[in-house]
């Protein structure tokens, strides 16, 4: 079946915890990866594809807003989620549950090229910070973008992005549409000035919409989101 996990799916969703007579067709293999998945076209809480393993593995998401489900929220239980596919994914709660303090039932949204780590800290109660970008976490020898500028400037789509070459100050690169936990790093290795930018309209610094982090020749620039639309670095002066 399209989606099915890998491996076979364990007796209980946490040591010491017994599934009981109603088993809720969302369990959770501790051990288990859930690759292959296939989001639900159309998106919506009702049909998303089931997170069934500690590792799921999201290959398509064929347009944005198509949907996946995380299990019963049981306090401790972690799972990581990868969005592999080409548009942004919705992760939804299990039926009245919450992710990152957000209205009952309301999806969390995994960029293309994420992933998540998604805890239960209490009853039906989700935290999603984004780990690490994609299955590969770092990018090397990077080219940013000649001329500058926030259109067509390189994409940072993963976790940790080492730009070898930047031909000349100014050049550009470009952060991802952004989430709350999201932390992506980006180290300049040549000899000019690199330009970072966010997305659309995001503000780095609490700088104007548009603005550019200036990351100066062999410095390293640490981008982290508290808040959905807002980045700062760490050094907020590079």
């Amino acid at each position: 079946m399209p989606g099915a996990s890998l491996t076979t799916v364990q007796t209980s969703v946490l040591p010491g915890i017994g599934l009981g007579p109603a088993i809720a067709e969302n369990v959770v293999n501790l051990q288990s990866v859930s690759a292959g998945l296939i989001a639900h076209a159309g998106g919506g809480q009702a049909l998303g594809i089931p997170l069934t393993g500690k590792q799921n593995l999201v290959a398509t998401v064929a347009t944005a807003g198509d949907s996946a489900l995380l299990p019963a929220a049981v306090v401790g239980l972690e799972l990581i989620v990868t969005n592999n596919g080409v548009a942004s994914l919705n992760v939804f709660p299990a039926t009245g549950g919450t992710i990152n303090g957000a209205a009952a039932n309301s999806a969390f949204a995994l960029p293309s090229g994420q992933q998540a780590r998604f805890t239960v800290t209490a009853a039906n109660t989700w935290i999603a910070v984004i780990s690490s970008a994609n299955v590969s976490p770092a990018k090397d020898a990077l080219t940013a973008l000649a001329g500058g500028g926030q259109a067509g400037a390189t994409v940072l789509i993963l976790g940790i992005n080492r730009f070898t070459i930047v031909a000349t100050s100014g050049d550009s690169c470009i952060l991802p549409v952004s989430t709350t936990g999201m932390r992506v790093t980006v180290i300049n290795s040549s000899a000019n000035t690199l330009n970072v930018f966010a997305a659309a309209s995001e503000t780095i610094n609490a700088i104007a919409a548009l603005s550019p982090f200036a990351l100066t020749t062999l410095k390293v620039g640490d981008f982290i989101c508290p808040v959905a639309g807002k980045w700062f670095t760490d050094p907020l002066v590079p």
